[in-house]
């Protein structure tokens, strides 16, 4: 229902990007709870269409959204870069730190990862995202003690 509402909000006024970015991420959730690729696509067109109307500075929402929809289609490196920029507009945010470590190793930079990881550990200490990625690191590293 939410979904429907906001698609009507996006084909009535394509400009707002509140509705952009909030479709994107049920777009995202939709591919996770459905494995549906076609969700990817819809999330990453809508992340780009809130940056055209509004860019990233004053846009952090659809930053968040394109650096996740890049993540989960695989374009890591985009995703770290775009990760890296939400981590210099929100540097108190764990999100950014997350996404950031995770497009690291996928791209096998295990020192970036290691410190995104800490990063955001330190901003959100205890957090099941955090630990579980500082455990999957630390078995990479084969470290199985700490992991």
């Amino acid at each position: 229902m939410a979904i429907r509402f906001l698609e009507d909000r996006v084909k009535d006024d394509p400009d707002d990007i509140v509705a952009l970015n909030k479709l994107s991420g049920y777009y995202l959730q939709l591919h996770r709870e459905t494995e549906d690729v076609k969700y990817l696509a819809l999330a990453l067109r809508l992340a780009h269409s809130s940056l055209r109307v509004l860019p990233a500075d004053q846009n952090l929402g659809g930053l968040r959204s394109l650096a996740q929809a890049e993540y989960e289609t695989h374009d890591f490196r985009s995703a770290r870069d775009h990760a890296k920029e939400l981590t210099e507009y929100e540097p108190r945010r764990g999100l950014g730190f997350q996404l950031l470590g995770d497009a690291s190793l996928e791209l096998g930079d295990y020192d970036a990862a290691t410190a995104a990881y800490k990063q955001m550990e330190r901003l959100s200490p205890g957090t099941v995202a955090a630990e579980t990625r500082l455990a999957h690191l630390a078995l990479l590293l084969g470290d199985p003690a700490t992991a």
